[in-house]
């Protein structure tokens, strides 16, 4: 049994290009049409971006969140260096400076920092100085200490 509603809706939708969604509401033509080429322009959006993630060999630069890495020395492998040859803070301090010009670096180095980058190491590798010991005055080989009776 149909009602009298339901026949002038199926008369209204069959004589007008108007189309009911899932939810009930009527779409115009026109919109479903735009909509389906937005659609497809998502599509193919979504496998060209797919695609390129995908190829081999290829590297995105400039991703965020994504360091690159520098070629070359590092200041801390400069440091590094500079603390195991040893000597006073005065010199480690001018040595680092000279190199940190020279690899276009801008800190100021001191005691502070140096003792610092030695401390960051001990913690990843406990015989980072080895035979050297750090005193008030810089770094140091360790000295046998004489057993007086």
């Amino acid at each position: 049994m149909e009602t009298s509603t339901s026949k002038v809706a199926a008369e209204k939708t069959a004589t007008t290009p108007e189309f009911v969604n899932p939810l009930g509401k009527k779409v115009v033509e026109e919109n479903v049409k735009e909509a389906q080429k937005l659609l497809e322009a998502a599509k193919k959006q979504a496998t060209s971006k797919k695609n390129e993630t995908k190829t081999p060999g290829k590297k995105t630069e400039g991703k965020a969140g994504k360091v690159e890495k520098k070629k070359g020395p590092t200041m801390a492998s400069e440091l590094d260096k500079i603390i195991l040859a040893g000597g006073t803070f005065e010199a480690m301090i001018e040595a680092a400076q000279e190199r940190s010009k020279k690899l276009g670096g801008s800190i100021k180095y001191n005691a502070g920092v140096i003792k610092a980058h030695i401390k960051f190491r001990e913690i990843k590798n406990p015989k980072y100085l080895g035979s050297l010991k750090i005193t008030d005055k810089g770094v140091f080989a360790k000295t046998a200490k004489s057993k007086a009776a």
